[in-house]
């Protein structure tokens, strides 16, 4: 193509020229009237779509690895290409903050700070795009708050409540000392 450029004749030359500095300034008051009608995109560094030559790598929270074993759980999966586990990992990155903007949109709405689990369920429940998520959520919810009163149960316990005879179905050693006297 260069050489076809230098062969051509600078009058046919010219005409090329001219078509192109007329294409390039209808392009620019295009793109002047997108963006002044605030349709334009903004150029920002969470948009890189840059070639497929791995710099997107570097941008990812997420570690690829882990990403990688967790989809090698399912059976199903013997191998995950590189390409397929970055786009997982993206995948789930985005997901993940998605997710995350509706549970602090869902907790300042309550005048709160401060993150709840019961904010992710709630966000799941009334979402339409998260309710794929809202049994699961609410399983976990139950399984948590389980596992909290065992531990303050088991807490007390092991503040030594005084008494005598079995607490739950645990021997206290304040009942083998109360028999004893």
């Amino acid at each position: 193509t260069g050489q076809l450029w230098s062969a051509l004749p600078p009058n046919l030359r010219e005409n090329y020229e001219t078509q192109a500095a007329e294409e390039r300034l209808r392009l620019s008051r295009d793109m002047q009237r997108l963006k002044d009608a605030g349709l334009w995109p903004e150029p920002s560094d969470a948009h890189n779509t840059g070639g497929g030559d791995g710099a997107e790598d570097d941008a990812l929270i997420f570690p690829m690895a882990r990403i990688r074993k967790i989809c090698k759980l399912d059976p199903e999966v013997r191998g995950i290409s590189k390409e397929s586990a970055l786009l997982i990992t993206k995948a789930t990155e985005l997901f993940c903050v998605k997710l995350g903007k509706e549970c602090v949109n869902m907790a300042q709405m309550q005048n709160r700070r401060k993150l709840l689990p019961e904010d992710v369920v709630e966000v799941c429940s009334m979402k339409e795009r998260f309710l794929f998520l809202k049994d699961d959520l609410r399983d976990l919810a139950k399984e948590q708050l389980k596992e909290k009163k065992e531990a303050e149960r088991e807490k007390d316990i092991g503040k030594g409540k005084k008494g005598i005879g079995m607490e739950g179905n645990v021997k206290t050693l304040d009942s083998y000392f109360g028999k004893a006297r």
